[in-house]
């Protein structure tokens, strides 16, 4: 698929000079994102969050726009709840840059001052908890056009076409429809209509309900969406587009899935394999998350005037199509529009997992090397990140979207994730989170982290402190030598920025000389530790490090050194064993910890000298046993 993509973009290029070369998904996604917003963000008015007393239930658009003078009459209604306990005002965002005409709170004309980036609004008479409001603001005026940031943009395609188009993420839905500046205030619902001269067919989010002929040469496409929707995912595309359309068969019927492509690039023979792709990930995404998250609705694409994409909701915004683009915008419909960032420090929760979608859709549709060579691109990739993947600098949009920050070290830690809890309850967490108490809403890491944890049956504290709130990734060395049918593996490790110490389950491969393999996995949670394999089936050819590449890391085969009297004095046994492990020759003895494969603690009695894993069920178990200033692990099989 490289070959077509890149013949494609060529063409695509061709049409339009601004494109770039776009390596995969998430980097066309983030190059494009970190020059958005600067303009408010150098200005002393920085808005975000919006106002936190009231919270937006409905928003209704009906714009106006006059391509040839970039002019936009707009008229937005919207419905709110009162959050605080009692307010008198409130305030709407909307750039200065824009005129407003007047505001209407309840139907009743309302007296308001407009400046700062601030619509602030008084009421007659304050309203309580829970009691709810409409307002009507009509406005017109230029969106601010700068070079450092998106409102309403006109830009043309193949020979001068003109296409109109916006892009609001993080910053800058105010620059063009007053809202509740967070993304954490969704509206339960919206309606866009938009009225432009005939030539434009125009879109946005959700259903067409028809497209009105006015008497002065323009026509109105009203569009009807009854999902929640976070204020930025609220968009519109326009241009002289031709209609492919496509079908997504699901349980419970048909879903539209429609494109809306420049008519120049329609009879180019590489794009209708790259569409076709959108319905297979629709497939494996609906597998893996859960059902499309607007499946009574649509899914599709719009071109746009911009290198990269952006998922719009039910019609991500397309500057070109690759498999990697198409994939990581679809993935975003779950998580970035079904479930959305709180806030954009936890920007994790939409980029992270909308790149893993990329991935995981190679692996699924192109095969378990194509995913095992994009992780490791990633990894590359991911190395040269310093500081925490949760953002601290939110006021910094190239931190926020900084592609081997937020996508490549993002992608990889869910990749990690899936390595640490396995397929079942790793899908299983992704399914919860999608349908459970964070469903059409948004979430934080730590959110996330709860749902984690909760399918998992046990803390994964460990995890979320050292890949998304520390720093770096682990160095590793290690050296193995094999006694009778007992393996000794020595592991070391330091971190290479701030977080030292790595706990990380690490999977090993034996490799025997009759040609066959094993696989084992160890729990590190120190800096040097010993483990005893034992069991052996053979005579050990090799010893392989993590060989899925499941850790973002170093790693270095060296010598084993000689085993200390540490080691060799301490016996466990009997082993195997169906009840309990005797413990010798330890003079002070910590009570121990007993990990299994997955390095999941389990509870296990211990009495002086004595384990009783009775009530553990069959297989191998790990005793990690701390004196003397060291650390020795110890492997044991329940029968």
């Amino acid at each position: 698929m490289k070959n077509i993509f890149f013949i494609f973009l060529l063409l695509l290029t061709s049409f339009y000079g601004h494109s770039q070369h776009l390596l995969n998904g998430g980097i066309s996604c983030a190059t494009g994102k970190q020059s958005l917003g600067s303009e408010f963000l150098s200005k002393k008015n920085f808005r975000f969050p919006g106002d936190a007393t009231i919270d937006a239930g409905y928003y209704f658009l009906d714009l106006k726009i006059e391509p040839s003078s970039k002019w936009l009459k707009g008229r937005v209604e919207s419905a709110f709840t009162v959050e605080a306990d009692q307010i008198s005002s409130f305030f709407l965002d909307l750039s200065s840059s824009l005129r407003v005409d007047s505001v209407f709170v309840n139907d009743k004309k309302v007296s308001y001052s407009h400046s700062s980036g601030k619509i602030n609004t008084s009421l007659d008479e304050p309203l309580l908890k829970g009691q709810q409001f409409t307002t009507t603001i009509y406005y017109q005026g230029v969106p601010l056009q700068s070079p450092q940031n998106y409102t309403i943009e006109f830009t043309t395609h193949g020979g001068g076409q003109p296409v109109i188009w916006t892009l609001s993420e993080p910053y800058d839905t105010p620059s063009w429809w007053p809202c509740i500046d967070n993304p954490a205030n969704k509206a339960d619902s919206c309606d866009v209509w938009i009225t432009l001269p005939t030539l434009y067919t125009a879109v946005s989010q959700g259903i067409l309900q028809e497209t009105v002929s006015n008497q002065d040469g323009t026509q109105t496409a009203k569009w009807k969406h009854r999902y929640p929707i976070a204020h930025y995912l609220i968009s519109i595309a326009a241009s002289n587009y031709q209609k492919l359309e496509r079908s997504f068969e699901h349980a419970g019927g048909t879903m539209p899935v429609v494109d809306y492509v420049y008519p120049e690039l329609v009879g180019n023979p590489a794009l209708a394999p790259l569409l076709d792709r959108t319905v297979d990930m629709l497939e494996v995404f609906s597998e893996a998350y859960g059902e499309y998250p607007f499946i009574n609705e649509k899914y599709g694409h719009a071109m746009f005037g911009f290198g990269g994409g952006m998922e719009h909701q039910t019609i991500s915004s397309m500057g070109t199509f690759s498999f990697g683009l198409i994939a990581h915008e679809l993935g975003h419909q779950w998580f970035g529009d079904k479930v959305t960032c709180k806030t954009w420090r936890d920007i994790w929760i939409n980029e992270g997992f909308a790149e893993f979608s990329d991935l995981y859709a190679r692996e699924q549709l192109q095969g378990n090397s194509a995913y095992l060579a994009e992780v490791s691109n990633h990894m590359e990739g991911a190395k040269q990140v310093s500081g925490t993947v949760a953002i601290q600098n939110t006021g910094s949009v190239n931190e926020i979207f900084n592609y081997p920050k937020t996508y490549q070290k993002g992608s990889i830690i869910v990749h990690m994730l899936r390595g640490v809890m396995g397929d079942d309850l790793f899908f299983a967490t992704l399914k919860e989170f999608q349908n459970t108490e964070f469903a059409y809403g948004a979430a934080s890491i730590e959110d996330f982290q709860l749902v984690a944890e909760r399918v998992y049956g046990e803390s994964l504290q460990w995890f979320f402190d050292q890949w998304l709130f520390g720093t770096g990734y682990p160095v590793y060395t290690y050296g193995w030598g094999q006694e009778g049918d007992q393996l000794m593996l020595e592991i070391k490790h330091y971190g290479t920025e701030e977080t030292q110490t790595f706990i990380q389950p690490v999977e090993i491969e034996i490799q025997y000389a009759n040609g066959s393999t094993e696989r084992q996995r160890v729990f590190v949670d120190q800096n040097e530790q010993l483990f005893e394999i034992n069991g052996l089936q053979g005579e050990v050819l090799a010893v392989i490090f993590d060989p899925e590449n499941w850790i973002l890391k170093d790693v270095t085969e060296t010598e084993l050194q000689p085993l200390s009297s540490f080691s060799n004095n301490i016996k466990a046994f009997p082993n195997p064993t169906t009840d309990l492990i005797f413990l010798k020759g330890i003079e002070s003895l910590e009570s121990p910890l007993v990990y299994d494969q997955r390095g999941r603690k389990q509870s296990v009695a211990f009495d002086r000298e004595v384990l009783n894993v009775k009530y553990l069920p069959a297989g191998r178990y790990f005793i990690h046993i701390n004196a003397e200033g060291k650390s020795l692990v110890k492997s044991f099989i329940k029968l």
